[in-house]
């Protein structure tokens, strides 16, 4: 019997990354073996064994949610790199009110702005890089452990509030149902270390406070800046 490397790859995912590998295959190998590639399930192995590059490897795992350049996920994790425009000095509650549209009136979210001024003044395209750890969870300490062989810095709610104002079918593109997405920036309120986060649960958002403690199950992303 064969040893399984890793976890198992689901259906969806194997044909993303069969689809990938068949587009960056050299054609000019042998065009006869070219033609085959839909029905000729051997010749298609063929091909791979020739013509599959690093680069064309690196293309399968980008489109697998597993790297981005030198960025590589934790094991059994994704990765997913974004652009958002921030908004640096936009008041507190408007910056909630625009990432979490539901979030309740009685959320501890709304009392935290003191503790995150303004971050600088106008708007600022920023690149934020978002990591999964999978079925098994993390913690935010293992995000900023992972975070910082990549130089990547903690995000400021507000650059993770814009993410959801911008970004409101995010978990369509993630293909989650539900997922919290963490600024890993964290503060002490109500004598706990506590983080800021969004709440996409299917087309609805709202802006929330966690407990750093409560952070990392298999819904969560935690979010980093890459400058």
């Amino acid at each position: 019997m064969s040893k399984q490397h890793g976890p198992p790859l689901d259906l969806g995912k194997f044909a993303r990354l069969a689809g990938v590998m068949v587009a960056n295959i050299p054609r000019d190998l042998d065009p006869d073996l070219a033609d085959e590639f839909s029905g000729n399930g051997d010749a298609l192995a063929v091909v791979l064994a020739e013509g599959l590059t690093r680069e064309n490897l690196d293309q399968a795992l980008a489109a697998l949610g597993k790297k981005d350049g030198d960025i590589i996920a934790p094991p059994g994790g994704r990765i997913h790199v974004l652009r958002v425009p921030v908004i640096l000095d936009q008041p507190w509650q408007e910056a909630v009110r625009a990432a979490g549209p539901s979030t309740p009136d009685n959320c501890d979210v709304w009392g935290v702005g003191d503790l995150y001024p303004p971050i600088g003044i106008g708007i600022k395209d920023v690149k934020i890089v978002l990591v999964n750890f999978g079925p098994n969870g993390g913690n935010l300490a293992k995000a900023i452990a992972w975070a910082k062989q990549y130089n990547l810095k903690r995000t400021n709610p507000r650059q993770v509030f814009a993410i959801g104002e911008h970004e409101p079918q995010l978990y369509k593109k993630l293909e989650m149902d539900s997922m919290y997405m963490v600024a890993t920036k964290e503060c002490s309120f109500g004598g706990r270390q506590q983080v800021c986060s969004v709440w996409w649960l299917g087309a609805g958002r709202r802006a929330d406070l966690l407990w750093t403690v409560g952070v990392g199950r298999p819904g969560d992303w935690f979010a980093f800046v890459r400058e």
